[in-house]
């Protein structure tokens, strides 16, 4: 399938984002057609074969494939040494080759196209249809599998990162609503920082209502910088420590590790203090009386002094990754850890491990880490924390 639209860094990142979201569940090989630099351009040192190579001259997609950094079933095709828009390259029916060569392996044939391209309906024919960004227009006779809309009108719905829909052939109109909610929850979270931009600038609007009696999650997107108080299954916790050395707060919460749920530190609001203070943060629950109840429990093994610790609310974490297990996702912790960064994991209702940063009580107190990891190329997202700790 094709991922087609006007603005082509928003194009760029709807394709990586159902890309991202596929390649948990199988191989993705997502070939970029366009002029501008992109994660795909930039894959390979320049010599590295793309597709113009395998349309005119016969390269093998064995050859021309780079698997991705970060998604190791995610495989990136340049536009290769020519012009992969050229009406030659997009007319040739070694597309419809290469498409049942790579659906016969049961992965996905992914295309990233500027939409007003002359000869691009002859390339979209030969695919299972477009998914079509913002206010263009798919060429006519181009079956249309969704549309991701931008500004005030765009529906974010939770994205599932581990889909449960076998095929595109079995799953019908899911299929549609998945890839629309799929390239919305992961625009905010892509590794090239001008297209995380540019792609914040465009995902906005209310959630998608529920579909089922349980109430809606809050979507994993970026709040507004003054956010209201808000509710999720994981607003509360417990700070059991205060630090002003941020050295001895990780210390402390790397010897923790999976003895207690969900450890991390965040500053403490002093006004007034020019002191730093990191408070040490345990678990993620659904209302105080949980959170007072495990604090009890502390304080009855002798973990905690008998009157220490308290209940907070801290409804925000900034959201650094995800996985699929959650052998991965200790793995990927420990790496988060080892950089210095209180990280820890909850489980959504997917199955899905979400990493998060921090725990905060309001929006605006993650700013400091949030300029922290974009110092460090971390991309990261502000969001309700959502999930469970078991």
């Amino acid at each position: 399938m094709a991922v087609i639209g006007d603005d082509l860094v928003a194009t760029r990142a709807v394709a990586m984002g159902v890309a991202r979201g596929q390649s948990l569940r199988r191989r993705v090989f997502l070939a970029t057609l366009t002029s501008e630099d992109s994660e795909a351009n930039t894959a390979s040192d320049g010599e590295q074969p793309g597709v113009s190579d395998m349309i005119r001259y016969g390269i093998s997609l064995g050859r021309a494939a780079q698997p991705s950094a970060d998604s190791p079933n995610l495989f990136l095709l340049s536009g290769g040494a020519e012009s992969p828009l050229a009406s030659d390259v997009l007319s040739s029916t070694r597309w419809r080759s290469l498409a049942e060569q790579i659906h016969r392996a049961d992965a996905l044939l992914l295309i990233a196209a500027p939409a007003s391209v002359p000869a691009l309906d002859l390339l979209l024919t030969q695919l299972d249809g477009a998914l079509v960004v913002g206010d263009a227009a798919a060429p006519a006779g181009v079956k249309v599998l969704g549309e991701v809309q931008t500004g005030a009108t765009m529906r974010t719905p939770a994205m599932p990162s581990r889909p449960v829909a076998a095929s595109p052939e079995k799953s019908g109109g899911n299929w549609t609503k998945w890839l629309i909610g799929a390239a919305a929850a992961l625009l905010a979270s892509l590794a090239v920082p001008q297209v995380r931009q540019r792609a914040m600038q465009l995902v906005s609007g209310a959630p998608a209502a529920a579909t089922d009696t349980a109430a809606a999650k809050p979507d994993l997107l970026a709040l507004p910088p003054v956010a209201p108080r808000v509710t999720s299954d994981a607003a509360w916790s417990t700070e059991i420590r205060f630090f002003n050395s941020r050295s001895d707060a990780l210390s402390l919460v790397t010897a923790l590790g999976d003895t207690v749920p969900a450890p991390t530190f965040a500053l403490a609001p002093t006004p007034g203090d020019s002191t730093s203070w990191y408070r040490v943060l345990l678990g993620a629950f659904s209302d105080s009386l949980s959170a007072e109840n495990f604090l009890a429990s502390l304080r009855a093994r002798g973990s905690i002094p008998a009157t220490g610790g308290a209940v907070s609310h801290t409804p925000y974490a900034l959201l650094v990754d995800s996985a699929s297990d959650n052998v991965m996702a200790r793995v990927r912790i420990s790496g988060y850890l080892g950089r210095g960064l209180p990280a820890y994991s909850l489980r959504d209702s997917s199955n899905v491990w979400r990493i998060f940063v921090g725990a905060f009580s309001e929006a605006a107190d993650a700013n400091r880490y949030k300029l922290e990891l974009d110092s460090l190329n971390i991309q990261s997202t502000l969001v309700v924390r959502v999930g469970s700790t078991s």
